[in-house]
């Protein structure tokens, strides 16, 4: 079988949002463990005033980069999923297709959604996702964002004008 002409498609859409999920569940996780290995070595007997410093910057460091590196992640795959939408050649009639997996995507997106907020409520997640805002709004509104630029990438992708010969103008 040869993919060497495969580009973007309507599954870009739905490996968005599984990837938005499996990566605030992810970068969930690695706070989790960051706050925790900081304020184990903040109460160590081992502490003392000179490593201070360094405890707090890692707690620190732990719940910035979480929230900028899923917001990394999310803008390097819209970008890519424009991209590659881009350079799909699909004759508008499989706008059909497209609404369909779209639609199907809507309630993926959900149910995923409503899973992000079921283990968030739990108390050691909790506050973890009120220290990352960006992660729990991104999760919240997960479906709206991905309706937005699922059909944004279906206008990019069908709305081109070729030409008889089939040469995009």
């Amino acid at each position: 079988m040869e993919i060497r002409y495969k580009k973007g498609d309507p599954l870009d859409v739905v490996l968005f949002v599984i990837m938005m999920f499996i990566f605030a569940i992810s970068f969930l996780v690695y706070l989790y463990f960051t706050t925790q290995t900081s304020a184990a070595l903040s109460q160590s007997t081992l502490n003392n005033s000179a490593t201070a410093p360094g405890i707090q910057a890692l707690a620190d460091l732990g719940t910035r980069g979480a929230s900028e590196g899923f917001l990394f992640f999310m803008g390097a795959m819209i970008l890519g999923m424009m991209v590659t939408s881009f350079f799909v050649r699909e004759h508008p009639i499989f706008v059909i297709i497209y609404v369909l997996m779209l639609i199907g995507t809507l309630f993926l997106a959900g149910f995923l959604g409503n899973a992000y907020v079921a283990l968030t409520a739990n108390p050691p997640l909790d506050v973890l996702a009120a220290a990352s805002p960006v992660i729990d709004v991104i999760m919240r509104h997960i479906m709206t964002i991905a309706c937005v630029f699922g059909v944004i990438s279906m206008i990019i992708s069908l709305a081109k004008i070729f030409s008889p010969s089939g040469n995009q103008i």
